[in-house]
């Protein structure tokens, strides 16, 4: 039971190298071509149970675009189980987003906004995290036929700690909990990347997932991914 709750946790926020290949993602009218790092593969649409599991945990103001697990994680996915996926590449856009054309321009409003707000951002964000693990638990609770209890215990953001023209990184650490009702239960801390990007003047995010000790990890791969995607959509 531990090891399922666990693996649960990771659901929740939850050495590459790039490119493996490209995936593209299509925002609007827009073809973004993702690479693939390098020991990650892309979770297909037909892993439906999978992937439903972790749009639980997407922001209902944001679309998931595709999202990559390592070598192994997907070998297990095969077989019908879930994963461990504490280490995991998630891309996602804001709704709002989605046929919007970003200028360069607008990107540094964004940019200078994130800075500005970055404390208060986050702590108004936590009523509406707990608001989306309260949904995250009954979906889970339906698909499983047990009460479980999703938990966000803390919400931690760091400063900026990476910034080019055309992206912005920040990283979070979080403290998360999941519960059977009546049962076992465990917390967890999980560290994560957030990066905004722009290309094609098309604004989205890349998100990175690990565990507590993963953060400098998160961080080092994002600037490899952003530097990846950013090659992958230059104009020949």
């Amino acid at each position: 039971m531990r090891t399922f709750l666990r693996i649960l946790i990771a659901s929740c926020f939850a050495a590459a190298h790039f490119m493996a290949g490209a995936a593209p993602v299509q925002i609007g009218k827009k073809t973004i071509e993702i690479p693939t790092p390098q020991g990650y593969g892309r979770v297909p649409a037909d892993m439906t149970e999978l992937l439903s599991l972790l749009d639980s945990f997407t922001p209902p103001n944001n679309q998931s675009l595709a999202l990559f697990l390592s070598e192994q994680d997907l070998a297990v996915a095969m077989t019908g189980e879930v994963p461990d996926m504490t280490r995991r590449f998630v891309v996602q856009v804001p709704k709002v987003a989605i046929d919007y054309n970003f200028t360069q321009a607008d990107f540094e409003v964004l940019k200078a906004k994130a800075r500005a707000d970055l404390e208060r951002t986050m702590a108004n964000i936590k009523p509406r995290v707990d608001g989306l693990m309260d949904q995250a638990s009954s979906e889970l609770s339906g698909k499983l036929g047990s009460q479980v209890e999703v938990g966000l215990e803390s919400l931690v953001p760091l400063p900026i700690h990476h910034e080019t023209p055309n992206s912005l990184s920040m990283s979070v650490l979080s403290r998360y909990s999941v519960g059977i009702k009546d049962g076992e239960s465990v917390t967890e801390v999980a560290a994560g990347t957030l990066n905004f990007i722009r290309v094609k003047n098309t604004m989205f995010m890349l998100l990175l997932y690990g565990s507590k000790d993963d953060l400098e990890w998160t961080r080092e791969q994002s600037k490899s991914w952003i530097q990846a995607v950013t090659a992958a959509n230059m104009a020949p």
